[in-house]
């Protein structure tokens, strides 16, 4: 064996050592190195809420990034530089690197991760708002269709056809899914306009109970019959809808009859109280409560009562509705105020006599 064979042996070895040592200590600092200084980083900016975050996400991809150039440099380093595949490793370097960024990007984008809901929160945005998954499915979208055009060019295919290919596929798509197309799109103003959002209760001409999800391309209502009904967006934009659960109150309003033969003074001191009672209760919101006289029917006189109560949720305003109510009758019949029933006047007319003869039935 003459010399210059031995040494060339010697330096092949020695380049397999250096790469593996090199692959070794970029293992070495994304496991140990890494942690450490991105710890140090964020106990210096703890105070900040949403960089933090930040790093804590691209903490992964960094050492991803550190390991795959180690083994790109190592590789590059022990084989040929004149070797034919030298191209392929290359694309392949490059190609992986959009990868990896590609995957860093797509999972900080989740609607569930912490950077977005972070800068949700600072954006007045609500963490279970439907702009948190609509803005998610976009960027993801977005980094997709980036990562397949950066790897498709570096392989030195050209992209006219595929962006050629995707506008005519995207024209048919819209052709055949126009519905689909329209209840996105509702969507979208739901989205924008909030009219309602999960958990309130909506009236609209064909439904009503409490919305139990919304996506993009429908809206699942539950009824008071504990039936769940799935409603096309496009159809809720397109009709009026109340939303109960925006009140700030909820309104409380009948009327009482009694007696056209009550003392009118009697009545009116009754009022007072009923009025005085009402103001003063812990429940009933005092800003507007009426106790009014209004109307002289056939058979009774019509007492008009409107007031709101507090809350908003039935089974308690139920409750309210009926503690006052029980109390206003109690307040009536203090003051000696009966209610009316039903009552029916025939007039009798004597065939001897023929004087009228009245007859009260009730």
């Amino acid at each position: 064996m003459t010399w210059y064979v031995w040494l060339e042996r010697e330096f092949i070895v020695s380049q397999f050592i250096v790469s593996i040592i090199s692959v070794l200590v970029a293992w070495l600092f994304k496991r140990y190195v890494i942690k450490y200084v991105f710890r140090f980083i964020m106990n210096r900016i703890k105070k900040d809420r949403l960089l933090p975050k930040i790093l804590n996400a691209l903490e992964p991809l960094i050492g991803a990034l550190i390991l795959w150039s180690a083994i790109y440099f190592a590789i590059n380093n022990y084989v040929d530089p004149n070797w034919k595949y030298n191209v392929v490793i290359d694309r392949m370097f490059r190609s992986i690197i959009v990868i990896i960024i590609g995957i860093g990007i797509y999972r900080m984008s989740a609607s569930s991760s912490e950077v977005i809901e972070e800068i949700a929160i600072s954006s007045g945005i609500e963490k279970n708002s439907m702009i948190l998954p609509l803005l998610s499915r976009i960027v993801r979208l977005l980094v997709l269709i980036l990562m397949f055009t950066l790897i498709i060019a570096e392989w030195g295919y050209s992209i006219n056809g595929v962006v050629a290919g995707l506008g005519l596929g995207s024209v048919a798509i819209a052709l055949a899914a126009k519905d689909t197309v329209s209840n996105i799109l509702a969507g979208i103003i739901i989205i924008s306009e909030k009219p309602f959002g999960k958990g309130d209760w909506i009236l609209t001409p064909d439904v009503e109970g409490f919305v139990e999800d919304i996506t993009f391309r429908s809206s699942r209502i539950r009824t008071f019959a504990d039936a769940l009904v799935t409603v096309p967006n496009h159809k809720l934009v397109d009709q009026p809808i109340t939303n109960w659960s925006k009140m700030g109150r909820r309104r409380i309003t009948y009327h009482v009859h009694v007696r056209l033969d009550s003392d009118l003074d009697r009545l009116q001191q009754a009022m007072k109280k009923m009025e005085t009672y009402l103001d003063q209760h812990e429940e009933i919101d005092d800003r507007m409560v009426m106790v009014r006289f209004n109307e002289i029917q056939e058979g009774s006189l019509s007492i008009f009562l409107y007031y709101f109560s507090k809350t908003t949720i039935w089974k308690e305003h139920l409750l309210i509705r009926q503690e006052t109510m029980i109390a206003l009758i109690q307040i009536l019949q203090k003051e000696g105020i009966q209610l009316a029933y039903p009552m029916q006047r025939i007039v009798v007319e004597s065939s001897i006599e023929k004087e009228p003869v009245e007859l009260f039935n009730s």
